[in-house]
């Protein structure tokens, strides 16, 4: 209910004050407590003294608890009320009075009974602080503060310069020698635990705190991590920002065992979001929060035979064209009702078939001939031994390997073909005819030609040619016994296009395929439907953004920069050039010294 109280004071020289004031409650609490709606703050009110509620018949009060209500001049324990009548509480006279305008109840409060000399009285018998006993607030107050100060600033301070301020790991191995009040003491200055890689040497302050009130210094890192890489190169892009940024500016220490690294997307976003604008000449694209403002997908691929790699963009019209050098139409292998095993029945292939995960399942193993396309695709070249095959390798080898298995069948004899010489025609196990060198001779001589005859076969369409970019030179000069009287690096008159593989089409960026297991292959790479081996078969950012939100996102995975990306780039010089070389020349001056060598190494800086 909503009622209005008017708290009146009545003044020495005549005259009352008035001060009004609208309260909300049912029921509605009187007393010294704060939580009451109407609050007496004498000392001879309850806490929660009495309270009052609208009945049927009107206002009704309640005593509670043992508090005394008097209505009219009469103890009582709860009263109805009607306008007029005056309820005395304590030192208090509560007066109901006819309510106007939307409130329910109307009252005036008047303190009648003041304390007066009552309660100087009362606080002449009482003690109620620490000046009125033989206690000093003031003196504790000091005792306090000393305490805290040689507990908490002089011990910490002693400690600090009582333990030897050996730069590194090592100033760990002498924390041990430090009184262990000392040792607590520096701890208590400690902001948090220390981050995992850290745990080993942790204890000791001094590690990374080498001066005394004075920040963690860059170099301190660099000590440890001196060959750390740069993030842009910095003959091309002199960014200021990056040579003025510390290291503790992305790596926060004394958060626990939670990555050291910040990865809020607003630490590369500050740059990253407007990078032309810094750097015009920029090959990069402008890169803002994901699934908001990043750019397409630009994968690096091979664009020509040679294998020379480019970055190109999913967006690009017409498609991006992946010359691997390879013949492999996804489509074929993936039918539903399987491709024909040579000797075998269908088999029925999956992605996971030929595409198998590396040991810790982020990348993919890469995809081998002897593992995965051997069963289907086998080497074989000769109707008349249907047990013969040639090696998965290189052109030499593999005409190597003809000649080996031509020549090795006429030196044992019994070949049934009539162009071979007498040497190879003649009966298993006799010796060779006449000079036996010129018979050999002779026998190696059809080996060559039979070896030619059979490349035609193995580097055809019905052998490697199904599979590879193949070309045919032209034909080298022979001798009359085969020899090459002009060296053909290639490899006989064929050559095989080098197979341009890429493992990783994003290299600056890390996909984790065991992170998605619970995904088909298919919804993101489109084999199924891809009939040309020069498909690029990469999903574009869309497929990543129906999953993956920016970093406060609320209805899809919060994804940060540093999910995908690094900050320092492999192959860039250090990020402190400095403090590499002064680590280099350390580390020189180490092996040149053999009184030094016995030293660990983490005690040159």
């Amino acid at each position: 209910m909503d009622a209005l109280v008017s708290f009146l004071t009545r003044r020495a020289r005549g005259g009352v004050t008035r001060r009004d004031t609208q309260v909300s409650g049912d029921p509605m609490r009187f007393g010294r407590g704060t939580d009451c709606e109407v609050f007496l703050p004498d000392p001879r009110v309850a806490n929660a003294h009495a309270e009052i509620t609208l009945r049927a018949g009107g206002p009704h009060i309640e005593a509670l608890g043992d508090a005394e209500l008097r209505v009219n001049g009469n103890r009582t324990r709860a009263s109805s009320l009607k306008p007029g009548d005056v309820v005395g509480l304590g030192p208090y006279d509560i007066t109901l009075v006819q309510p106007e305008g939307a409130v329910a109840l109307a009252i005036t409060v008047e303190l009648a009974r003041p304390l007066g000399d009552v309660l100087a009285s009362l606080e002449a018998r009482s003690r109620l602080n620490l000046n009125s006993t033989f206690l000093s607030r003031r003196g504790f107050s000091w005792a306090g503060f000393v305490a805290i100060a040689v507990l908490f600033l002089v011990l910490p301070i002693i400690a600090f310069y009582a333990t030897p301020n050996t730069a590194g790991i090592e100033a760990s191995r002498d924390q041990a020698s430090i009184g262990g009040l000392f040792h607590a003491a520096n701890a208590s200055w400690s902001a948090g635990e220390i981050s995992g890689p850290h745990k080993f040497f942790g204890a000791t302050c001094t590690a990374c705190h080498q001066s005394a009130f004075v920040r963690v210094e860059d170099k301190t890192c660099t000590s440890c991590h001196a060959g750390i890489q740069h993030h842009a190169d910095p003959v091309n892009f002199k960014v200021a920002e990056l040579d003025s940024q510390r290291c503790v500016g992305c790596h926060q220490e004394h958060m626990g065992n939670t990555p050291a690294t910040i990865k809020s997307e607003a630490y590369c976003a500050d740059c990253h979001a407007d990078l032309k604008a810094t750097t015009p000449n920029t090959t990069l694209a402008n890169a803002g929060p994901f699934g908001k403002s990043h750019p397409q997908f630009r994968p690096t691929i091979p664009v020509d035979e040679a294998g020379r790699l480019e970055r190109v963009s999913l967006s690009d019209t017409p498609a991006p064209v992946y010359q691997s050098n390879l013949k492999f139409p996804h489509d074929k292998h993936l039918r539903k009702e399987g491709i024909r095993v040579p000797g075998g029945p269908m088999k029925k292939l999956e992605c996971a078939s030929c595409h198998k995960p590396d040991q810790g399942g982020v990348g993919m193993l890469p995809v081998a001939f002897d593992g995965e396309c051997a069963e289907c695709h086998q080497t074989r070249f000769d109707p008349a031994s249907p047990e013969a095959s040639v090696p998965h390798g290189s052109v030499t080898r593999v005409l190597d390997s003809l000649k080996g298995f031509y020549a090795a069948k006429g030196l044992a004899g019994g070949v049934p073909d009539p162009d071979a010489p007498a040497a190879a025609r003649r009966v298993p196990g006799t010796p060779l005819p006449g000079v036996e060198v010129e018979a050999r001779q002779t026998i190696i001589a059809w080996a060559a030609k039979k070896a030619e005859k059979a490349s035609h076969i193995v580097f055809s369409k019905q052998g490697c040619a199904a599979c590879h970019s193949v070309k045919e030179q032209e034909k080298p000069a022979v001798d009359a016994a085969g020899n090459l009287l002009v060296a053909n690096t290639t490899g006989g008159n064929w050559q095989i296009m080098k197979v341009n593989a890429v493992q990783s089409f994003m290299p600056k960026a890390v996909f984790n395929h065991a992170s998605h297991t619970n995904m088909s292959c298919v919804s993101c790479h489109a084999a199924e439907t891809s009939a040309s081996n020069t498909d690029l078969l990469m999903p574009k950012v869309e497929s990543c953004t129906t999953c993956h939100g920016p970093e406060k996102a609320s209805d899809k995975v919060p994804s940060t920069c540093v999910s995908c990306h690094g900050f320092h780039q492999p192959g860039l010089p250090p990020m402190r050039p400095e403090a590499a070389a002064a680590h280099a020349a350390a580390q020189a001056t180490l092996r040149l010294d053999p009184a030094q060598q016995a030293q660990p190494a983490a005690t040159v800086q």
